[in-house]
């Protein structure tokens, strides 16, 4: 059983917002791009919400985009129904406009009940 705890990413642990792309070159790419938007005051480490177990990074949800546009977490293959509902919970409290949240099955297992049961 994992025990799983919600990050807000600081500047020296922007690489787990793209742990899980399984293509490292456009993760490279696009970690270069989100820190020279965030040198630009464009984007902040606290628009994301990294989910984290003893495994690593299990998932990721950004919250930087318009509250109209839903969040589609990305998370492990095989992360635990708990780790599903831990970051659905924290985007629910996340402070600000509520967004919607959908699961995509490219992104993440699709399991409503452990969103159900974040609220």
């Amino acid at each position: 059983m994992n025990t799983y705890s919600i990050h807000t990413p600081t500047l020296d642990t922007l690489t787990d917002i793209y742990a899980l792309d399984p293509d490292r070159e456009e993760a490279g790419r696009r970690l270069t791009t989100l820190r020279a938007r965030i040198a630009e005051g464009q984007a902040a480490p606290g628009q994301f919400l990294i989910l984290r177990s003893e495994r690593g990074v299990e998932g990721v949800a950004s919250l930087a985009s318009p509250p109209q546009v839903p969040v589609f977490p990305h998370f492990r293959p095989d992360v635990g129904l708990g780790g599903i509902t831990a970051l659905a919970r924290a985007i629910r409290e996340h402070p600000g406009p509520k967004r919607k949240l959908l699961l995509h099955d490219s992104l993440a297992p699709l399991d409503a009940e452990a969103v159900l049961t974040a609220g």
